[in-house]
């Protein structure tokens, strides 16, 4: 064999091996996008699952409370008219998560229907043949733990569209995420950051009492273990601290609730979980 032709063959050999290398590296690049983005539409579907059931539980709830409390037809209409705008988008097809603007639609939607329960649930503090009802208690524990569900689920997603986001946005997989149209997906927005001091001691007092007198003692455990522990600026500052808040659900926020609540009630006669107007003279 001429020396020119094995010159030629080696050549060949290389470039083939490049093209085998390039291919497999295509290849698997695109696998692992592909299973990163069916990890994303899984995971989408959870968090569906768990608004759907909370939409489907409303009904009874509703039904029930009015049974003691018919005459708070404010609140009924809120929620109504909360349901009926979640409704309408609480599925979402997959192409709607690469759209930012349907995305906090929906998250707008389903948020807003969230408050309208709290709601609900503030005005219950008002009935205590309501609040001794089975009935009643059974659905506002299924509802406790679905939206204790719904933040897992939601968690969950932002980990996964975090993950799917950064591998697309990487060098060389960029290139192939354009090519195949693999698209950022959105995600929910992060819990605010506090808007004052988290330094100031008598703040943080203030905020306590504040939300008590508003929502009552039997929303403490998840406001304080759920949100307020959860914000960035407060694990910043307490991360130690966060983390047995949430581990103990708040007990010892519970405990003091329970203080406060029997303190205003035998000082004042004033009940929290309502809205008062004091007037000093």
């Amino acid at each position: 064999m001429k020396k020119g032709t094995k010159v030629a063959l080696i050549v060949v050999a290389v470039l083939l091996v490049l093209i085998v290398g390039c291919v497999s590296s295509i290849s698997g690049s695109y696998n692992s996008m592909v299973e990163l983005d069916e990890g994303v539409k899984s995971q989408w579907a959870q968090v569906e699952n768990q608004y759907q059931r909370r939409y489907d539980l409303i009904p009874n709830l509703v039904s029930t409370v009015k049974g003691y409390a018919s005459h708070e037809s404010e609140v009924f209409t809120n929620i109504a008219d909360a349901r009926s705008k979640a409704g309408g988008v609480v599925q979402m097809s997959d192409e709607l998560l690469e759209d930012e603007a349907a995305f906090q639609r929906f998250q707008q939607a389903q948020d807003e229907l969230g408050s309208a329960l709290q709601r609900l649930l503030v005005v219950t503090e008002n009935y205590p043949e309501l609040k001794a009802d089975q009935n009643f208690l059974a659905l506002q524990d299924e509802l406790e733990g679905t939206e204790n569900r719904i933040a897992t689920e939601r968690k969950r997603y932002n980990d996964v569209v975090s993950n799917y986001n950064s591998t697309i946005r990487k060098f060389p997989k960029v290139f192939l995420a354009n090519i195949f149209g693999f698209r950022p997906k959105a995600y929910f927005t992060a819990t605010p950051t506090l808007n004052y001091d988290i330094n100031a001691d008598y703040l943080l007092k203030n905020e306590f009492m504040g939300y008590l007198v508003q929502q009552g003692v039997s929303f403490t455990s998840n406001y304080f273990a759920n949100n307020l522990a959860t914000r960035k600026g407060v694990n910043e500052k307490f991360p130690e601290l966060c983390r047995y808040i949430k581990k103990t659900k708040a007990q010892g926020f519970v405990e003091a609730a329970m203080s406060l609540d029997e303190y205003l009630y035998n000082r004042w006669g004033m009940q929290t979980g309502r809205e008062w107007t004091v007037y000093i003279n």
